[in-house]
């Protein structure tokens, strides 16, 4: 089954990691891709604590190589971010989706458009653990970017909008208000 093939694959994962360890050193720039697949296939196999550790190697080696703030470490340190989820540990991960931001707005000028997703991402993360003040700002500053390009009339600035609206209903009415007896669809007629 699937099972057996995520250890065969992990099995030559582990032997190619080691190949280059053997051949090149322990920092290679080829070590990025192998460590970064065996950490997913642990997240497959359910073991997220030894996905972190191949993934935070992962992300060191990128950094040795590339510099500390290469754009290409950003989607290694996202599956950090949600290994960590995995674990229940929001602490760690809003930590590991903050420090993505940091380098996303080091990676690329401030109106360009690749920084969007991550913008998005954030913003989600916030939308998460409630964070609705936060989260308006990131679909903001997409929404921004948008405008700067002279795309804000796309079809991408759609979820944007949503997200804005939605946190400023999240504020005004949240989660566990509209629970206490008030189901979605009379909250047009909630009092106050």
């Amino acid at each position: 089954g699937s099972e057996m093939c995520i250890r065969d694959r992990s099995t030559s994962l582990e032997a190619r990691i080691e190949d280059i360890e053997n051949k090149e050193h322990l920092t290679h720039s080829s070590l990025v891709e192998p460590l970064t697949l065996l950490g997913d296939a642990k997240i497959a196999q359910g073991q997220i604590k030894e996905a972190l550790l191949l993934y935070d190697r992962a992300i060191f080696v990128q950094r040795v190589n590339f510099g500390l703030f290469d754009s290409k470490q950003l989607n290694i340190i996202y599956k950090e971010a949600d290994g960590l989820k995995l674990l229940g540990d929001l602490e760690e991960a809003q930590k590991r989706e903050e420090y993505a931001y940091e380098v996303l707005q080091r990676a690329y000028s401030k109106d360009d458009l690749r920084r969007i997703p991550g913008l998005i991402r954030l913003a989600d993360f916030y939308d998460t653990i409630s964070g609705y003040l936060a989260s308006r700002v990131f679909y903001r500053k997409s929404l921004q970017i948008l405008i700067a390009n002279g795309r804000e009339w796309e079809l991408e600035a759609i979820p944007l909008h949503n997200g804005i609206a939605h946190s400023y209903l999240m504020e005004r009415f949240p989660p566990s208000y509209v629970s206490d007896g008030f189901d979605s669809r009379s909250i047009g007629i909630v009092p106050g």
